[in-house]
């Protein structure tokens, strides 16, 4: 969202009349310094599953609107509540954009992941060689929505 939308919504929510500048203020000064934190956790050792997939955004960069993917991890433990462990900002949906998120996830402590389920991207094999013992899982719903490929 554009700080205006935020100004906007925070006065029609809230009822509070703000600047897009505090917003902006807000944002760099308050709520990045957490969000940096916690995209640096250090995770646990080792996972059982984890789901790694990437969604697409239309942002507006440098006055332009471009496409970009986000690319995120997700855990289900055994508790069955979903646990995002990390998330990356990338120009397209490609194995070599993967491979900064399981980079990262090892450079932050994560020893294994036995189970990785995922769409069936070319050369996604290649992008989780952090983690040379991980299985590959191909996502159902990609291979439903996908008969036809191999």
């Amino acid at each position: 969202m554009a700080a205006s939308d935020i100004e906007s919504h925070i006065r029609d929510i809230c009822g509070i009349e703000t600047s897009d500048m505090t917003v902006s203020r807000v944002t760099d000064q308050k709520i990045l310094p957490i969000a940096k934190k916690w995209l640096q956790r250090p995770p646990e050792a080792v996972y059982t599953v984890v789901f790694l997939n990437a969604i697409h955004f239309h942002v507006i960069s440098k006055g332009q609107i471009v496409k970009k993917a986000v690319y995120i991890a997700i855990r289900i433990p055994l508790n069955g509540r979903k646990n995002v462990l990390g998330m990356r900002i990338g120009e397209n949906k490609s194995a070599k954009s993967w491979a900064t998120v399981p980079n990262d996830l090892r450079n932050r402590g994560l020893e294994d992941i036995f189970i990785a389920c995922a769409d069936n991207l070319t050369g996604f094999s290649a992008a989780i060689k952090a983690f040379p013992k991980t299985e590959i899982q191909n996502c159902a719903i990609h291979q439903l929505r996908n008969p036809t490929r191999i």
